[in-house]
C-alpha cells in the first residue's frame, strides 16, 4: 500500500527530494491509485515481510518471509530508491536492470541474501517480489540500510562542513546535558572569520539566559596503525565568558581521552591550531573531540579540520585503460599497490560489469553492461578496501543515418499557412538505421527559394516524422525577406521522432506552404529546392541487447543431435533459428535440438527479438557432418529413423558401470521398445565417451506406417549395455535426475536425465529360521524395503543394524531405502528364498574404527583371507551375526574362512579403512 500511494501521487519526488521512496507530499491520483490496488489483488501476492539490517561497514544482510503460495523472491537494489516493475513473462538475470530502475542481485528461493562489498556509511535501498513459474511477478515491497562506519584509514583527511547543513555521515555529537543544547553546523553572527560556508559551533549565548551547556563533538574513528608523524590541524575563534573549550584525542574508540589543549580566554579570530601528535601513530581507534561546556557565556566555532600523516605501510592502488568507454568495450585493470608484499586480490568493478568480481593480481579486463559512472574497489590481503568513486564512466556511443532527397523540387501549398493544417503535397523521405536502434534525435536543413512575385517571407514548412510513434514540429518555420531568392532553414536535435521503436526505415514529410500567389500546389513562387532536403538521424544501438549461442558439439555423425543453448544478453522474448541442413530447419523455440542427416559443413542463424528491439548473430561454417561408418551398432541394435525424436542426456558426472567397474569408452548405451510380437527392438543408441556431455536420441512410432517402429507416448525406457571390447550384452537399469520434467524415463514426456545406469545382477538369497545376517551385492531396482520383501513379507520379523531399523509387523521403517552399502541382522518367522535384482555402482566402501556391518559386494564367496590382506592387517575380527565362526588373525582362529553373497558379517578395525571389493 505504501508503494502504491508514493507512486501515485503527483510530482512528489519534485516536491520533497528528500523523501524518495517514503510517502511525500503531493496531490494523490485517486484514479491511478485504484488501478494499481486492483492489480495488487489480482497479482502475485508481495513477500510476507522484507528487512534490511547492516551488519558491517560494507555488508547489508536482507532476509524476508515467502508468500502463502511459496513463491520465489527476486531482491534488486538502488542507490535512489527509484524502482521499476519486472515484466511479466522475463525471467531477469543476476546483474540485470529492471525498466524503470533497480539492479537484480539475487533471484531463488532462500529467505536470506547477503549484500557485500558495499561502500560504508552509505544507504542502499532494496525492492523485493515474488514471482511464480510463468515469471509473473507481484508489486513488490521496499527496504533500505545504512551501512555501519568504516575507520578512516586513508590520510589526508579534510572537513570543512561546508556542504553541510547537519552533521556529516560518522560523526557524533554527545549531548551530556540532556537538554538539546548542542553543537551546530551552520553560522554564528560575527562568528569564525575566513570561513567559506558553514562551520561546526556551539552558540552558548544563543541559548539564553537559562541554557547550560556540556556537549562534544567527535570525529569518524582513524586507523593510524602504519602512519607517523601525524598531525591535527584546524580553526576557530573561541569567545570566552566563564566557560571553556578543549580538544582531546582518544586511542581506545572513545572510552577515555587525553587532552590536548583548553582555551579559557577568548581566542583571535581565527585562530589556527596545529600540533603533531606523537602518541596516536600507529593506534587503530583513535578518535578527537571538541567539549564545550558553558551557561549563556557566547560561543565557540571549528573549522577546516585536517589530519595528516606519513604513511609508512603497503600502498594498495589499481589503474584502469581507459576509464570512459562504451558498454561492452574493454577496460584493463592493473593493480599498482606497492610497498609491501601482496599474496590476495580481490576486485570489486562496479554495477554491471563482466566479470562482477574477480581474484588474482591480474591485469583483467572487464566489460560493462550498463551506461553511468562505476566504482571499482580493491581489497589487497587484509588491508584497508581502495576505493575509487565513479571511476569507470561508460558513455553512449551515438551513431548517425542521413539521406537527402532527390526527386525534384517539392511544391508549396497555398491552403497550408497555418497550424494544424497539412500541404497537400508534401515531399516524403525515409532513413533506414539499424533494427532495434533507439532514436536520440532529428536535424534537417533544406533551401526555400522564391521567384516571380513570391517572396521569402511568404515560405512556410514543418517537419513531420509519419512512422508510428512519430509527432510533428511545434510550430511553423517562417521565411524573411520581401525580396525573392533563397533562404536555407537548419534546426537540430529535434524530437520528432524519439518515441519511434524498433529502428529500420523511419519515415518523414516536409509540408511546404505559401501564404499569397496563385492557388493550390505549384513550385512557381516558393518552392523546396531540390537535393537540399537532408535529413540525419541520431541513433544509439543498445549494447546490453546482443545474439549468442553455442552448441554441445560442433562436430557430429550423421543422424546425429545437436543441442543448441541461448546465450543471448537482455532477456529475449521471442527466438528465431535457421540450421540448413538440419531437421527440423528452422525453430522458434530457445534451445532447440536439431538433428543432421547429411554430411557436410552448415551455418547456424539466430535472431532475438526484445520486444521491438532484433539482434541477429551468423555463426558460418559452424557445424560439421561427417561420415562415421567406422561406428558399427552392435548385433540385433538396428535402429530406424522415424523422424520422431525423444532426447535423454547423460551428464558428465554420470554414473556408468558394467558389474560395478567403471564403462570403458566407446561401449554402447541403448534404449528399446516392445514391437507388435513382444521383442525388444532398440530405438536409439550412442557410443558413450566417459567424462563428457552424452546425448543419446529415442525415436517414436511412426503412425504413418502399419508396424509399431518406435517408442509408444509414455512407454518406458529398457536399457542395454554392449561391451564392445567382450562383445557381450547386458541388460541395463538407469536413475534418473528427479528435478527433469521426465524424471522416470518414459518417451515423450520431455528431456530426461540420466544419473546413474549399470548392468543388472540377479540373486537368490537363502534367508533361515531365526537370525542371521543379510546383505545385497547391488543397489536393488526396487530400493524400499516393503517392495524388496513383498512376497516373503509374512515370514519376516525384524530387520536392523545400529542406524536403522525394519519392523514391518509394528509398522516402522527407518531404512527408507536400501543401499548396497548396507549391512543388517535379519530374524525370520521361517526360512525363505528372496529373488532380487539391482544394480552395483561402485565396488569401495567406507569402514569405521571398532565395529561395522560388513555386506559381501559379490555374487560369488569370498575368502576371508583376501579381506585381511585386502585391508592391510587393519583387521583385529571378522566374525558370523549369528553363528560361530570367526577369523581372527592375532589368535590364530580361522573357522570362518568364506564370506557367502547375500550375507553381512561383523568387522572390528583397528583404524578406519576403505575395502574395494576388487580382489575375488
Amino acid at each position: 500500500m505504501e508503494e502504491i500511494l508514493i507512486n501515485n501521487i503527483d510530482d512528489h519526488y519534485g516536491v520533497n527530494p528528500t523523501y524518495i521512496g517514503q510517502l511525500g507530499s503531493g496531490r494523490l491520483n485517486a484514479f491511478k491509485a485504484l488501478n494499481a490496488v486492483q492489480n495488487v489483488i489480482s497479482a502475485i501476492k508481495n513477500p510476507k515481510n522484507f528487512n534490511a539490517t547492516p551488519i558491517g561497514f560494507n555488508i547489508i544482510s536482507l532476509s524476508w518471509k515467502k508468500n502463502d503460495d511459496n513463491n520465489n523472491v527476486m531482491i534488486a537494489w538502488s542507490s535512489d530508491g527509484i524502482f521499476g516493475k519486472p515484466q511479466n513473462g522475463i525471467s531477469y538475470s543476476i546483474g540485470q536492470t529492471l525498466p524503470g530502475g533497480g539492479t537484480v542481485i539475487y533471484s531463488g528461493n532462500n529467505t536470506s541474501f547477503t549484500h557485500s562489498n558495499l561502500n560504508h556509511s552509505t544507504t542502499y535501498y532494496y525492492k523485493a517480489c515474488s514471482f511464480n513459474g510463468l515469471s509473473e511477478y507481484s508489486s513488490g515491497v521496499l527496504a533500505n540500510a545504512t551501512t555501519l562506519c568504516a575507520p578512516v584509514s586513508e590520510l589526508p583527511f579534510e572537513e570543512s562542513f561546508t556542504q553541510f547543513i547537519t552533521l556529516p555521515n560518522c560523526w557524533e555529537i554527545i549531548d551530556n546535558k540532556s537538554n538539546g543544547q548542542v553543537w551546530s553546523i551552520g553560522t554564528v553572527p560575527s562568528g569564525l572569520s575566513g570561513s567559506f560556508g558553514n562551520y561546526a559551533y556551539v552558540n552558548s549565548d544563543g541559548y539564553g539566559f537559562f541554557g547550560s551547556q556540556n556537549t562534544d563533538l567527535i570525529t569518524p574513528e582513524f586507523d593510524f596503525t602504519n602512519y607517523t608523524d601525524v598531525k591535527l590541524s584546524f580553526n576557530h575563534f573561541y569567545k570566552h565568558y566563564s566557560s571553556s573549550a578543549s580538544v582531546d584525542y582518544s586511542i581506545d574508540n572513545g572510552n577515555t581521552w587525553t587532552n590536548l589543549q583548553t582555551w579559557t580566554a577568548s581566542t583571535t579570530n581565527p585562530t589556527t591550531f596545529d600540533q603533531t601528535i606523537s602518541a596516536i601513530a600507529g593506534e587503530s581507534q583513535v578518535k578527537f573531540r571538541w567539549k564545550y561546556i558553558g551557561a549563556w557565556s557566547y560561543y565557540w566555532c571549528v573549522d577546516d579540520i585536517s589530519i595528516t600523516g606519513t604513511w609508512n605501510g603497503p600502498i594498495i592502488d589499481f589503474t584502469a585503460n581507459p576509464t570512459e568507454v562504451y558498454p561492452a568495450e574493454t577496460v584493463t585493470f592493473t593493480d599498482a599497490s606497492s610497498n609491501g608484499s601482496f599474496t590476495s586480490w580481490s576486485w570489486d568493478f562496479g554495477e554491471g560489469a563482466i566479470p562482477a568480481t574477480v581474484t588474482g593480481q591480474g591485469p583483467h579486463e572487464v566489460i560493462y553492461q550498463s551506461y553511468g559512472k562505476k566504482t571499482v574497489s580493491l581489497k589487497v590481503d587484509n588491508h584497508p578496501i581502495k576505493t575509487k568513486a565513479e571511476y569507470i564512466n561508460v558513455v553512449k556511443q551515438i551513431f548517425s543515418a542521413s539521406e537527402t532527397y532527390t526527386n525534384g523540387d517539392i511544391p508549396t501549398d497555398k491552403d497550408f499557412t497555418s497550424l494544424p493544417g497539412a500541404s497537400s503535397c508534401p515531399g516524403y523521405l525515409t532513413v533506414n538505421i539499424p533494427l532495434g536502434a533507439e532514436i536520440n534525435g532529428v536535424d534537417v536543413s533544406y533551401n526555400m527559394t522564391a521567384s516571380s512575385t513570391g517572396r521569402k517571407s511568404h515560405q512556410r514548412s514543418q517537419l513531420r516524422c509519419v512512422s508510428p510513434g512519430g509527432t510533428n514540429e511545434t510550430s511553423l518555420a517562417v521565411g524573411m525577406g520581401s525580396s525573392i531568392g533563397t533562404q536555407s532553414y537548419n534546426r537540430t536535435q529535434l524530437n520528432i521522432a524519439n518515441e519511434v521503436a524498433g529502428g529500420g526505415e523511419i519515415a518523414f514529410e516536409l509540408h511546404a506552404g505559401r501564404t499569397t500567389a496563385g492557388s493550390g500546389c505549384n513550385s512557381f513562387f516558393n518552392k523546396v529546392d531540390n537535393n537540399s532536403w537532408t535529413i540525419t538521424v541520431y541513433y544509439t544501438l543498445n549494447p546490453f541487447y546482443q545474439a549468442d549461442f553455442a552448441a554441445d558439439k560442433n562436430s557430429i555423425c550423421e543422424e546425429e543431435q545437436v543441442q543448441f543453448t541461448d546465450l543471448s544478453s537482455g532477456a529475449p522474448t521471442a527466438w528465431d533459428w535457421e540450421f540448413p541442413g538440419g531437421t527440423p530447419s528452422y525453430s522458434n523455440l530457445q534451445n532447440p535440438v536439431i538433428t543432421y542427416n547429411d554430411e557436410g559443413i552448415y551455418n547456424v542463424t539466430l535472431k532475438v527479438f526484445y520486444g521491438s528491439i532484433i539482434r541477429e548473430l551468423v555463426k558460418s561454417d559452424f557445424i560439421e557432418v561427417i561420415n562415421c561408418n567406422t561406428n558399427i551398432l552392435p548385433p540385433g541394435w538396428d535402429i530406424i529413423n522415424t523422424g520422431n525424436t525423444d532426447l535423454i542426456t547423460i551428464p558428465e558426472n554420470a554414473i556408468l558401470t558394467i558389474e560395478g567397474e567403471a564403462l570403458a569408452e566407446n561401449n554402447w548405451l541403448g534404449v528399446f521398445y516392445t514391437n507388435d510380437n513382444d521383442e525388444l527392438r532398440c530405438g536409439g543408441a550412442i557410443q558413450v565417451i566417459p567424462g563428457q556431455l552424452n546425448t543419446l536420441t529415442a525415436f517414436g512410432n511412426d503412425p504413418v506406417t502399419n508396424e509399431k517402429d518406435g517408442f509408444d507416448f509414455g512407454e518406458t525406457y529398457m536399457w542395454k549395455l554392449y561391451d564392445t571390447e567382450a562383445e557381450t550384452e547386458y541388460p541395463a537399469f538407469a536413475f534418473y535426475n528427479p528435478e527433469m520434467a521426465n524424471k522416470n524415463g518414459v518417451y515423450g514426456i520431455g528431456i530426461c536425465e540420466v544419473e546413474k545406469l549399470g548392468s543388472i545382477q540377479t540373486i537368490q538369497v537363502n534367508l533361515p529360521e531365526g537370525w542371521s545376517g543379510f546383505s545385497l551385492p547391488f543397489d536393488p531396482l526396487e530400493q524400499d524395503l516393503s517392495l524388496i520383501f513383498e512376497n516373503i513379507e509374512d515370514k519376516l520379523i525384524v530387520l536392523k543394524n545400529n542406524d536403522y531399523l525394519y519392523w514391518p509387523g509394528q509398522n516402522i521403517n527407518t531404512f527408507t531405502n536400501w543401499s548396497a552399502y548396507y549391512g543388517a541382522e535379519i530374524k525370520m518367522s521361517q526360512s525363505a528364498l528372496l529373488d532380487i535384482s539391482g544394480v552395483l555402482f561402485s565396488k569401495t566402501i567406507d569402514l569405521i574404527n571398532g565395529w561395522n556391518y560388513l555386506p559381501v559386494l559379490s555374487q560369488s564367496p569370498i575368502l576371508t583371507s583376501d579381506i585381511y590382506t585386502a585391508l592391510n592387517e587393519k583387521v583385529e575380527i571378522i566374525k558370523e551375526i549369528a553363528g560361530y565362526n570367526i577369523y581372527w588373525n592375532d589368535m590364530n582362529i580361522f573357522t570362518l574362512d568364506q564370506l557367502q553373497p547375500g550375507k553381512a558379517y561383523m568387522i572390528k578395525l583397528k583404524q578406519p579403512a576403505q575395502l574395494e571389493f576388487s580382489f575375488q
